[in-house]
């Protein structure tokens, strides 16, 4: 096995930095119980998880200004804001359990959510700037990406994939539940390590450029090329 990774480093979106004995994470670093794939791969790294505090204020800056809410979503904005925020979260529950989890092409709106923006999709649902702007923020802080840079269609896959906007969103019981001790780039480490016990190799500073792919035809016994 050959994995080329375009950074100089492994870990991609996840990079942990040692500082006064406590590894602190520059990238995504929570994690919860509806990413199965994430957990079973930190109890084969034997990485141990710690509860993320959530007791108190949370403290927001926005728009330049510094601000805290005791909610587990920030609630500073006014009451028909609030109440349309929510009815939206609904809504696109509801637009998530249509895209099939295995292959997303099959959903009927399929060819449109992929066609537009997260951030189009906002601007054109949302009536309240503010809440425009809180939305946003969610999105980053959740896809480590800005609004305008995934479809509508994968936002929404990827929802279904723990069942509701909310738990993407939730400490308490939710994906921002619990933190890895040793960092979330540890188990890309981890992996690197496994890869190359099993005689693989890994090619850092090399982006993939361009893809060939080779069919193997067995009635004829030849070898088809396509690119």
């Amino acid at each position: 096995m050959v994995v080329l990774e375009a950074m100089n480093r492994v870990g991609g979106r996840t990079q942990s930095i040692e500082l006064h004995g406590a590894m602190f994470d520059l990238g995504g670093l929570l994690v919860g119980k509806h990413q199965k794939h994430v957990l079973e791969l930190a109890a084969r790294a034997k990485e141990d998880l710690v509860n993320q505090e959530c007791n108190g204020f949370k403290i927001l800056e926005f728009s330049n200004v510094v601000g805290t809410y005791p909610t587990d979503i920030p609630n500073n904005v006014n009451i028909i804001g609030l109440i349309q925020m929510q009815y939206l979260i609904w809504k696109i529950n509801r637009m998530a359990r249509t895209v099939p989890l295995k292959n997303p092409s099959l959903c009927k709106q399929a060819a449109y959510w992929d066609s537009i923006t997260v951030y189009s999709w906002i601007h054109e649902n949302f009536w309240f700037e503010r809440v425009k702007k809180l939305f946003e923020a969610a999105i980053r802080a959740i896809f480590g990406v800005e609004p305008s840079e995934i479809s509508m269609l994968f936002m929404l896959w990827y929802i279904y994939q723990s069942r509701s906007m909310e738990n993407l969103i939730n400490i308490r019981k939710g994906n921002q539940e619990k933190k890895l001790i040793l960092g979330s780039q540890y188990l890309s480490l981890y992996l690197k390590d496994e890869i190359e016990k099993k005689g693989g190799k890994e090619h850092l500073g090399s982006p993939v450029r361009g893809k060939t792919q080779r069919r193997w035809c067995q009635s004829c016994d030849k070898r088809w090329k396509s690119v």
